[in-house]
């Protein structure tokens, strides 16, 4: 627009020196053109616009790769027609921090609706916001230019992660099966292998309960209070930060490496918990999620637990600060006695806060090298 508005007062000035200086013909009537033009220009930025509506439609889930169309639906309720204008829509991916920017221009007589259709493609999973960021009226030599109030438009879907399972040894699920199992301090149960408590022998208790080398000190018969065990009690826990922590002013590679990063970190992620889904056990998932500054701590039964937790997963960002998700896990208001934890991580320098998590229960590491092994 700078461009078109050079060109215009160029060409004005040279027929005004024509004009005033030569007795070259034509020079008054470009003038005079010029000037008309120019205030019908201004007339028509003043004008247009007014009563503009806009809304987005599309699919709300899709795959990774897959080419997602859009439509945008302008309507003009004014009372002028929108001669020439253009909406700049902005694309977002919300877990990666990804952002697109498109131009579409648009001409709508009044009382008149138009529909734009646009594609979005994404390699990564996550949260894609599409929202329109302005929408501007101008001239159709673009001469002049204004934004335009409209209502707030934005489009919410997810890029759905591939949900895979992994191929872990056997030992690893005998282990978790052994040791993800706590016992109950308040609530008795019918688990002889753990004792909850002594008593004296009563009507209807089993003579397996019989604790016999204390019955024969008391000189009475006395039975063990079998305990009732707790189960999930397995937590697998992510680490969603980003290596280039103080980095915020990145390139194009360091934002397609950290884009790489998230959508495998997710992944692998979702196909540990799909792996202890398939062999029945049942556990939790958690991560720190720095948009609502909440540690999320989410239980899961089936398959179908993980498909419905997934658009929170990667509604949440990966953040670029020093807050470590073991910390956040162990501060916040979320059930912490578990017998085992497991721990999603590529960073190898987190020492003092894995040792403060084996305080809790067992603590098995699993990097993306690791897991990809598997």
């Amino acid at each position: 627009m700078k461009r078109e508005k050079l060109i215009f007062l160029l060409i004005f000035v040279i027929s005004l020196i024509a004009y005033v200086f030569t007795d070259i013909a034509f020079a008054a009537p470009i003038l005079m053109g010029m000037s008309i033009y120019a205030i019908f220009a201004l007339l028509l930025i003043f004008i247009q616009g007014h009563g503009l509506k806009v809304a987005i439609e599309g699919i709300r889930k899709a795959q990774k790769g897959e080419h997602i169309r859009h439509d945008i639906i302008c309507t003009n309720e004014g009372l002028f027609p929108i001669i020439s204008g253009k909406i700049i829509i902005e694309i977002e991916n919300r877990l990666t921090g990804e952002k697109e920017v498109i131009n579409e221009t648009i001409s709508i007589f009044s009382k008149q609706k138009i529909v734009i259709g646009f594609e979005t493609f994404s390699k990564y999973c996550g949260a894609i916001n599409v929202k329109i960021k302005e929408a501007i009226v101008h001239d159709p030599l673009m001469l002049f230019q204004k934004k335009v109030y409209f209502n707030v438009a934005d489009f919410d879907f997810f890029v759905m992660p591939n949900i895979h399972e992994l191929h872990l040894d056997k030992e690893d699920f005998d282990k978790y099966d052994m040791e993800s199992f706590k016992y109950s301090e308040t609530m008795r149960g019918d688990d002889l292998s753990e004792t909850f408590g002594i008593k004296e022998y009563g009507i209807g208790d089993s003579i397996k309960s019989i604790h016999w080398k204390l019955s024969g000190k008391l000189g009475k018969v006395m039975v063990r209070i079998p305990s009732l065990p707790i189960e999930n009690s397995l937590m697998i826990i992510m680490d969603n930060r980003l290596e280039n922590a103080l980095k915020y002013e990145m390139n194009e590679e360091d934002r397609t490496i950290n884009s790489k990063k998230i959508d495998s970190t997710i992944e692998r992620f979702i196909a540990l918990s799909n792996t202890l889904c398939h062999e029945g056990m049942v556990h939790f998932i958690g991560w720190y999620d720095k948009r609502q500054r909440d540690f999320k701590s989410i239980k899961i039964i089936s398959e179908e637990d993980i498909y419905k937790v997934i658009p929170d997963l990667i509604s949440s960002p990966f953040y670029r600060d020093n807050m470590n998700p073991i910390d956040m896990f162990l501060e916040a208001d979320v059930q912490h006695d578990f017998a085992s934890y497991i721990y999603v991580t590529d960073r190898e320098d987190d020492f003092d806060e894995i040792e403060r998590l084996r305080e809790y229960g067992d603590v098995k590491l699993y990097g993306p090298s690791e897991l990809e092994n598997k």
